[in-house]
């Protein structure tokens, strides 16, 4: 017998589902963020924005906050990666001021001709 109760396991489980609906569009991934990180739940926050990512690799607001909340969990090389990934996105912009100010700079990742070996 795992010693688990049914009632908080489903529980959990509709909490779980609320928050990915919650979490589907980038602004409900953002304002759901926001939350986790006014309650002091960075690791959430990261995580939720990590979510979304995955939908919408190319979507700069989120990106931004999560490279934000990565330096701010004492993850910087992680946070870095992902304010160049914004450089390359959005330069120039605000939000690739934040993720630079949070994180002390940007990783020097190179473009796609550097890696294919050309120069």
């Amino acid at each position: 017998m795992s010693g688990s109760d049914p009632a908080v396991n489903a529980q959990l489980v509709s909490e779980i589902e609320m928050e990915a609906d919650e979490s589907a569009t980038e602004a409900g991934a953002l304002a759901l963020a926001r939350a986790k990180t006014s309650q002091g739940d960075l690791s959430g926050a990261a995580a939720v924005l990590e979510r979304y990512l995955l939908i919408d690799k190319e979507a700069v607001e989120p990106r931004a906050e999560y490279a934000v909340l990565l330096c701010r969990l004492d993850d910087v090389a992680g946070g870095q990666f992902e304010g160049a990934k914004l450089a390359g996105k959005a330069p120039g912009s605000d939000a690739l001021d934040r993720a630079k100010a949070a994180c002390g700079g940007v990783a020097d990742v190179p473009d796609d001709a550097e890696m294919a070996g050309e120069q």
